[in-house]
């Protein structure tokens, strides 16, 4: 009869600490996550003149390659859409190279993934 009372607080435990760790592992990817979840609105002149410089910046990459062109653009965009999660448009001069690495490998991340499902 002690055994199995044993047990059964052993099993509690168990539950308690899988559910400790669930609410930790939320909190913690919760945290990870941006503040701003909706992106700032800027000027359509400046989201084209981004996209423009950031396209232009890696053209040499792609050449002719029409596919890499496409992927350059759409990289271009996800950081677009990055930058604009974090800055207004006023503000974008305040991007440090933390935040291009970061979004740079989020970015490249994302893409690989939606390409490999197609």
């Amino acid at each position: 009869m002690a055994k199995q009372s044993k047990q059964a607080s052993y099993g509690r435990y168990l539950a308690y600490g899988v559910i400790a760790a669930g609410i930790i592992f939320a909190v913690v990817k919760l945290s990870e996550k941006e503040v701003n979840t909706v992106p700032h609105e800027w000027s359509r002149e400046v989201d084209s003149a981004f996209v423009y410089n950031c396209v232009k910046k890696y053209s040499r990459e792609f050449g002719q390659d029409s596919l890499k062109r496409v992927r350059t653009i759409e990289f271009c965009l996800c950081m677009l859409d990055k930058v604009k999660l974090k800055y207004e448009e006023a503000d974008m001069n305040k991007v440090t190279d933390e935040d291009i690495k970061e979004w740079d490998r989020n970015c490249r991340n994302e893409l690989n993934y939606k390409n490999k499902i197609k």
